[in-house]
This record gives structure tokens, C-alpha cells and sequence, in this order.
């Protein structure tokens, strides 16, 4: 995967779709667009946990989906 200019992330209003993005102030974080919190208008949003997200500080520069999990092995025991 490589980085791609932010100008190029899918912003999508109806769902919460989340990317790598890469921004000045924080560096590399899981974040996605929407609003902060219900009501708030749209913007980068880091998120920590369901109950945990903030507005990006700096600015937003790239992003990169994120990588498919890894698929569950099963071990003999």
C-alpha cells in the first residue's frame, strides 16, 4: 500500500469508513471523515475507541485504507 494525496480519500457522509491518514501535528493515526459528534459539522476525526474520537489537529495531508485483517489459523494441539 502506499500513501495517497488526501485530496483522493472518499468522504462519505452516511457511513464512517476508516483510513490511515498521516496529518502535520500527530503524524500517523486511524481516523476517518464525520462529524465529532452527532451534530457537528463534517471534518477529520481521530479515532481512539467508539467513545473516543477528536477533531484532527493540523492538517490532514494523506491517507491509505486500511489493511485486511489477518486470517484466524487454527493450531493442533
Amino acid at each position: 500500500m502506499e500513501w495517497r494525496d488526501i485530496a483522493t480519500a472518499p468522504k462519505i457522509e452516511d457511513d464512517v469508513d476508516r483510513w490511515i491518514i498521516l496529518n502535520t501535528s500527530r503524524g500517523v493515526t486511524c481516523g476517518y471523515w464525520g462529524p465529532q459528534y452527532f451534530g457537528m459539522d463534517y471534518t477529520w476525526v481521530q479515532w481512539h475507541h467508539r467513545s473516543e474520537c477528536q477533531e484532527v489537529e493540523g492538517k490532514v495531508t494523506h491517507w491509505m485504507p486500511l489493511p485486511e485483517p489477518p486470517t484466524p489459523t487454527t493450531s493442533e494441539e
